[in-house]
């Protein structure tokens, strides 16, 4: 199981340089979630 630096460090290469800004910030909104159905939600858009 990797910790999500990893996953983050593991992910960001296959992201568009323009599409990353976009993608840090709403992993960030997923992985700061309080609980599940935010998390889901944050996802969902």
């Amino acid at each position: 199981q990797r910790c999500i630096t990893h996953k983050m460090r593991n992910t960001l290469p296959k992201i568009r340089d323009k599409d990353k800004a976009d993608f840090v910030t709403d992993m960030k909104a997923i992985y700061n979630a309080m609980d599940r159905e935010v998390a889901l939600a944050n996802f969902l858009g």
